[in-house]
């Protein structure tokens, strides 16, 4: 993602509607209850060597300039990362002025912006939790590769981990995880603190909860709701984070494999 600054924010959303792709009808705001962004912030070019569309020609300082990043829904932003070849840099700068030329211009409030700017800044990922000798280790919960240890593990947990990378504070209601059931989505809610958590600007703060739990908990929900069924077993799985602005934040999708991996027997 780009670097966030108030003024970035500003520029692209105050000139954007929907998502970038011209195919593509997804607002990049949603306005009820509470304003939800539902776009991320995408790089025409990347900054990394390997990475989609990157050009060696391109000066270092404009990567994460407003010229060189658009916004695009979370599928869309997929698409063209994972397919660099067919949507090379002149189709997406043509995408780019078809979507700076939509907005009308401070059709944002300076509220709104100030929400988008706290929305964009909280970052979501799943971790494993591992104790070995009393001691935590923290590792992603989506890698091929799952650490090994040489000494007798103790215990394992799921863990939310919630980054702020803005430099304004963000409030914490609760935390959670979303789980994908044959296209119906059910929300496990982490076991709240006595008070809410203020999440200060450029710091990050981690939720565990017992994957035992999560797991009995789903499946006395299926059972009493009558979605005990092969077709309804959850297939995927997200962290989410619900902001004390009543805005709710989620990570990517992962393999809902990786949460039964926590409870297995040796542990592997």
């Amino acid at each position: 993602m780009a670097t966030l600054s108030r003024e970035l924010i500003k520029q692209l959303f105050n000139r954007a509607r929907t998502c970038a792709n011209p195919k593509c009808p997804e607002p990049v705001v949603r306005k009820g209850d509470h304003l939800a962004v539902n776009v991320q912030m995408a790089h025409i070019r990347s900054g990394k060597k390997f990475g989609p569309r990157y050009d060696e020609c391109y000066p270092v300082d404009w990567i994460d300039c407003e010229k060189n990043v658009f916004l695009l829904c979370v599928g869309c932003h997929r698409e063209v990362d994972r397919n660099p070849d067919a949507y090379p840099t002149t189709e997406l700068l043509s995408w780019k002025s078809a979507q700076v030329l939509e907005g009308a211009g401070d059709w944002l409030t300076a509220r709104e912006l100030a929400e988008i700017y706290t929305q964009m800044s909280v970052m979501i990922e799943l971790e494993q939790t591992t104790v070995v000798r009393g001691s935590a280790t923290y590792s992603p919960l989506d890698t091929a590769s799952p650490p090994e240890f040489s000494e007798p593990v103790e215990a394992r947990y799921l863990c939310v981990a919630v980054r702020n990378d803005g430099f304004a504070s963000a409030g914490v209601d609760a935390v959670g995880v979303d789980m994908d059931m044959g296209g119906a989505v059910g929300a496990y809610l982490f076991p709240r603190d006595s008070e809410k958590k203020e999440l200060q600007g450029c710091s990050s703060s981690k939720w565990i909860a017992d994957p035992k739990t999560i797991i009995a908990g789903l499946g006395n929900a299926m059972h009493e709701t009558g979605m005990l069924h092969p077709s309804r077993f959850p297939t995927r799985l997200r962290g989410y984070v619900l902001l004390g602005s009543g805005a709710r934040i989620h990570g990517e999708w992962i393999d809902f494999a990786r949460l039964t991996e926590l409870v297995a027997p040796d542990g592997h």
